[in-house]
C-alpha cells in the first residue's frame, strides 16, 4: 500500500520510477507521490484531462479542459515548476468542438484528439432496408 493513497485512483508511474501520479477522490485534480520523501504533493486542482509522463519521467503533462483554449501544461516535480506548453485555441476557433490531450509522441509532443462533430454536415439521406 502506498502511504496516503486511500482515496486516490488511476495511478500513473513515471518512467524513471521516482514518482506516482494519481487523481484525488475527494478533491478533483492530480497529486504526485515522491518515492524518496514518501510524500504526496498536489500538482493541480480542478478538472483535468488525462495525465501523461514524459519519456524520461521528468515531466507530468496534463490538460486543463475547463480553462479557455483547453491548454496543456507540463509539471516538473523536481523544481515544482509548471509550464504551459500548448493550447487548442487555433483548433477550437476553426469549428472543433473538443480538443483532447491523450498522450505524448516519442519526442514528447502532445497528441490531440480533435472532434468536429457534425458541423460540416449540411444534409443527409437515410435509406433503410425493408
Amino acid at each position: 500500500m502506498v502511504p496516503g493513497s486511500i482515496g486516490r485512483f488511476f495511478p500513473h508511474w513515471s518512467s524513471d520510477g521516482h514518482y506516482l501520479a494519481a487523481y484525488g477522490d475527494r478533491e478533483p485534480g492530480v497529486a504526485i507521490f515522491n518515492w524518496v520523501t514518501l510524500q504526496w504533493q498536489e500538482v493541480v486542482g480542478g478538472t483535468i484531462g488525462y495525465p501523461s509522463w514524459s519519456r524520461d519521467g521528468r515531466y507530468l503533462y496534463y490538460q486543463r479542459i475547463l480553462e479557455e483554449s483547453e491548454p496543456i501544461y507540463r509539471y516538473n516535480p523536481r523544481n515544482l515548476v509548471t509550464e504551459r506548453v500548448a493550447d487548442c485555441s487555433m483548433e477550437l476557433g476553426s469549428g472543433v468542438s473538443r480538443c483532447a490531450f491523450f498522450g505524448l509522441a516519442p519526442d514528447n509532443s502532445p497528441l490531440l484528439d480533435i472532434t468536429r462533430g457534425a458541423y460540416d454536415l449540411y444534409s443527409a439521406e437515410l435509406t433503410l432496408p425493408k
